[in-house]
């Protein structure tokens, strides 16, 4: 399946360059793994907690999947942690609404303006001085 992806997306019919593509991905995957965590088989299942297939489940069920995965204790987050995340989401949200007030604004005013977006249009020059 990754290599007909890669082929798609390397728009060719010939597998073999596809193939190399995605083995060099993969070591240099494993040369990363190797180096920041001295991980030697990044397959080993004792080196994960969950493994989510993204291509078969959907955006609801992999959340569903990590917040099950988060409430076993071993996960809990101690009270620090939990003010920190807490502190950056409400960041996130704040910079959301800003910017969504933000591209509203705008687009409010270029429909106001006239030849603007959805503006009718302005009679205001010529176009063919004649």
């Amino acid at each position: 399946l990754r290599v007909r992806r890669m082929m798609s997306f390397m728009d060719t019919e010939n597998p073999e360059p596809a193939l190399e593509r995605i083995l060099a991905g993969d070591q240099r995957q494993a040369a990363t793994l190797f180096t920041l965590f001295d991980i030697t088989n990044y397959e080993e299942p004792s080196l994960y907690d969950l493994v989510v297939d993204t291509g078969r489940d959907s955006v609801e069920r992999i959340a569903e999947q990590i917040a099950v995965v988060a409430r076993v204790d071993r996960y809990s987050l101690g009270t620090e942690c939990t003010r920190v995340l807490d502190e950056r989401i409400e960041r996130v949200r704040a910079l959301r609404d800003a910017l969504l007030g933000k591209e509203t604004k705008i687009l409010t005013q270029r429909r106001a303006s006239p030849g603007g977006l959805n503006g009718p249009p302005s009679h205001h020059c010529n176009l063919n001085p004649s």
